[in-house]
């Protein structure tokens, strides 16, 4: 900021409050065997600029112990990370409570309300002003950290009090509007996932049909494939996109619009691993059981696109509604057979390309009753996607907003 605006004043960091570390000396029973106290978790620091006091963890503090307990209005700071955009990410205590300390990766920082209002704090330590003035610095090489004494040493300019009033009201209101699209896009997927599994577990059907459903094996209804694409990207070979592992773990649904990784691949691979519409991918591995068998549909023909080897393909052979497709794999019947078919143990869990084949699926005999559930669950997405969509264009509001009021450009 070349120029303050008028009433604005500067202040040095240390010189409006004083910081304090974490919790200290703890072992890891301290955290599971007769826990008395609270504490700050780094993840409720990081994910957002106003502490979540039902994320607190419980510890072990004894009375004896000199440890730092955390009072309203204190701001909290992450110490390191893995990029150094993301370091000292900051979160504002905004609630009374009682026994409760700091994890021991953050540092607290207490400041004078007489000059720094903590609703207004809320925002304005994730200014880009802030955010610019703590990337230069961070330092490291795999792992990038702050100092704590370099951070008090960054110069602020801070508006009156009767303006950070204002401001923090202003953006509060923007903040209601963002938490209550994410309660309804909330709401939403619950009511999707509820209705999801009555439809696909036949407990409620659309009225008309009363036709059988029939249970077939994975294997009986298309070609099942694994040999696909890997990342490396060599010199004699073809350019080409890549659909990869998380691409299917994250939707159900695949767009060409979507992938944007790129490798190589020979002439064979990329007629032998090309994305058609209608084709089905599955992820056959995880961290954990619960993680395995995700599955996504290609919703349209891919051009210059392969699969990586990380996933497995189904083309099907059986006429199968393209948008139910989308939805079938993702049943409790489906998900217990490939939990109990996994093998592994530690650190990744598989599931063989034989044991899919023989994996069971309940399907309508129908096409039309699969039809008419595909296009409803399709639409319960269209309105939670829109919902999310409308979440981001709040998130990027409130982004332009905090810039134009922390910078004085816009005045209140």
């Amino acid at each position: 900021m070349n120029k303050l605006p008028y009433g604005w004043k500067e202040y040095n960091l240390s010189k409006i409050g004083t910081s304090y570390g974490g919790l200290r000396n703890k072992k890891a029973k301290s955290f599971s065997e007769n826990c008395n106290a609270k504490y700050i978790t780094y993840k409720s620091i990081y994910d957002s600029d106003k502490v979540d006091i039902n994320r607190f963890k419980d510890v072990f503090v004894d009375k004896n112990e000199n440890q730092n307990l955390v009072k309203y209005g204190d701001a909290f700071f992450t110490i390191s990370s893995e990029t150094p955009n993301e370091v000292a990410m900051s979160s504002v205590l905004l609630d009374e409570v009682e026994n409760t300390y700091l994890n021991s990766f953050c540092f607290g920082f207490r400041f004078d309300f007489n000059i720094l209002l903590p609703e207004f704090a809320r925002y304005y330590f994730r200014s880009d002003y802030i955010r610019k003035s703590t990337y230069r610095l961070a330092q490291g090489i795999t792992r990038y950290n702050i100092s704590k004494n370099k951070f008090l040493d960054i110069v602020i300019h801070l508006p009156p009090l009767d303006e950070q009033k204002r401001i923090a009201s202003a953006l509060s209101k923007i903040d209601a509007y963002l938490e209550n699209t994410i309660k309804l896009i909330e709401e939403k997927e619950r009511f999707k996932k509820g209705m999801a599994k009555k439809l696909l577990n036949r407990e409620a059907r659309f009225k008309g049909f009363n036709d059988e459903w029939e249970t077939v094996k994975l294997g009986d209804l298309g070609i099942i494939t694994a040999t696909g694409v890997d990342k490396k990207i060599r010199d004699n070979e073809i350019p080409i996109k890549l659909l990869n592992y998380l691409d299917v773990f994250n939707r159900n649904k695949l767009y060409e619009k979507e992938i944007s990784y790129m490798t190589t691949a020979t002439e064979k691979q990329l007629e032998k691993c090309n994305i058609r519409k209608g084709d089905l991918f599955i992820t056959p591995s995880s961290e954990d059981r619960e993680g395995i068998a995700k599955s996504s549909v290609a919703m349209e023909d891919f051009h210059d696109t392969v699969y990586s080897y990380h996933i497995i393909r189904v083309r099907f052979n059986k006429e199968i509604d393209l948008k139910f497709k989308s939805y079938m794999c993702d049943t409790d019947f489906f998900h217990r057979q490939a939990y109990r078919l996994s093998d592994g143990m530690g650190q990744r869990y598989f599931i063989s390309l034989n044991n899919f084949r023989n994996i069971e699926i309940c399907i309508p005999k129908s096409i039309e009753e699969q039809k008419i559930i595909g296009e409803y669950l399709s639409l319960l997405d269209t309105e939670i996607d829109n919902l999310k969509e409308q979440k981001e264009e709040i998130k990027k509001m409130k982004s332009g907003v905090i810039k134009k009021l922390m910078t004085g450009e816009v005045r209140l």
